[in-house]
C-alpha cells in the first residue's frame, strides 16, 4: 500500500486545529454577530458585526467554481477592500494554486500580492513550493507623495518517508535581502490511523515544538503541544481536549503550564437556525482564584 508523507506544513496540523480559533470559531474571544447565506449556485455572502471598544464590520462575498477556483471580495467598515482570486489545477498528484490579493483603503494606501504555489505528492515523497511577490503603497498625510515597496520570497518544503514515518524541512529564501536565506527548519512525524506525533524546529532551530494528537473516537479528540524557546529557556506545555456532548453541542478546553485556561462551548439550533459560541479565558497564575481575562460571545445565523 503506498504511503504519502504529510506535507511539511501539515506535520502539526491536527494539534494546531485544536488550538486555533479559526476552526469552528472556538476560542474566539470577540463579541460578534454573523449572518451567512448560500445561494446554491456557488455564491455565498456573509455579513459580520464585531462589538469591541467600537463597532466594526465586514461584508464578504465568495464565489466557488469547480472550473477555476475561488474569488473572494471583502469590504470592511474601516474603508479597506480586499479582493482575492485563487485558481487551482489538479493533474497526476500535482496541485497548482495561483492567488492574487489586493487590499485598498480609502486613504490611498494599499497592498498587492501575487502568490504561486505548487504541491506534488507521490509514494514516499512530497514537495511544496511557494513564490510570493508583494507591493505596498503608502501615501503621505498630505497625499502629495506615495512610496512603493516591492518584496519577494521563495519558500521550499519537502518531506519523505515510509510506514508512517516522515521527515522534512523548509527553507525560506529572500532574494532582495542581505541574507539570502531567511529561515530554515526541519522535523519528523510518526502517524497511524487515529494518532500522530511530531517534533519540529522553528526560527532556525531557536525553538523546538512537539505535538501529539489522538482521535479517541468520532466525538472525542485530545492533543498535547510542547514548546521550548532556547533563546530564553522558556518551556510551555498545553493540553487540548475537544468533546462533542451531542450532535449539536461541542466543547473545547485548553490548559497550559503558564497558568492560562481556555474554555469554549458551541451549540447549534435548528429553528431558528443559529449557532452560538461562548468562549472564556481564565488566568490563575500563582493563586487559587480564577480571573476571567477574556470573554467572547458569537452568534451565526443562516447557512453556517
Amino acid at each position: 500500500m503506498p504511503f504519502f508523507p504529510a506535507l511539511f506544513a501539515n506535520f502539526n496540523k491536527e494539534v494546531e486545529d485544536l488550538n486555533e480559533p479559526k476552526v469552528a470559531n472556538k476560542f474566539n474571544f470577540s463579541n460578534r454577530v454573523v449572518v451567512k447565506r448560500n445561494t446554491g449556485n456557488g455564491l455565498s455572502v456573509s455579513t459580520t458585526a464585531t462589538f469591541d471598544d467600537s463597532i466594526s464590520g465586514e461584508v464578504e462575498a465568495v464565489y466557488k467554481s469547480s472550473d477555476f477556483g475561488k474569488l473572494t471580495v471583502n469590504q470592511q467598515t474601516d474603508g479597506a477592500v480586499i479582493a482575492k482570486a485563487k485558481l487551482t489545477t489538479l493533474a497526476d498528484n500535482l496541485t497548482v494554486n495561483v492567488e492574487g490579493y489586493s487590499n485598498v483603503s480609502y486613504q490611498n494606501n494599499g497592498d498587492d500580492t501575487l502568490k504561486v504555489s505548487a504541491q506534488y505528492l507521490q509514494d514516499q515523497f512530497t514537495v511544496d513550493g511557494t513564490l510570493e511577490l508583494s507591493r505596498s503603497i503608502t501615501t503621505s498625510k498630505d497625499k502629495k507623495e506615495a512610496t512603493s515597496n516591492v518584496n519577494s520570497s521563495v519558500v521550499l518544503k519537502a518531506s519523505g518517508g515510509s510506514d508512517g514515518f516522515s521527515v522534512g524541512g523548509v527553507i525560506n529564501l529572500n532574494p532582495q535581502g542581505e541574507n539570502k536565506v531567511g529561515d530554515y527548519d526541519a522535523g519528523f512525524r510518526y502517524e497511524q490511523d487515529n494518532f500522530n506525533f511530531n517534533v519540529q524546529t522553528a526560527k532556525k532551530g531557536q525553538k523546538v515544538n512537539a505535538g501529539y494528537f489522538h482521535r479517541i473516537s468520532n466525538i472525542h479528540q485530545f492533543g498535547l503541544f510542547g514548546s521550548l524557546d532556547r533563546s530564553n529557556n522558556a518551556r510551555t506545555l498545553t493540553l487540548l481536549n475537544d468533546y462533542d456532548l451531542d450532535s449539536n453541542t461541542c466543547t473545547r478546553v485548553s490548559l497550559d503550564t503558564t497558568g492560562v485556561a481556555r474554555v469554549a462551548l458551541e451549540h447549534s439550533l435548528a429553528d431558528p437556525r443559529v449557532r452560538v459560541n461562548v468562549a472564556q479565558q481564565l488566568d490563575f497564575k500563582g493563586n487559587s482564584k480564577f480571573t476571567a481575562s477574556k470573554f467572547g460571545l458569537g452568534l451565526t445565523f443562516g447557512d453556517y
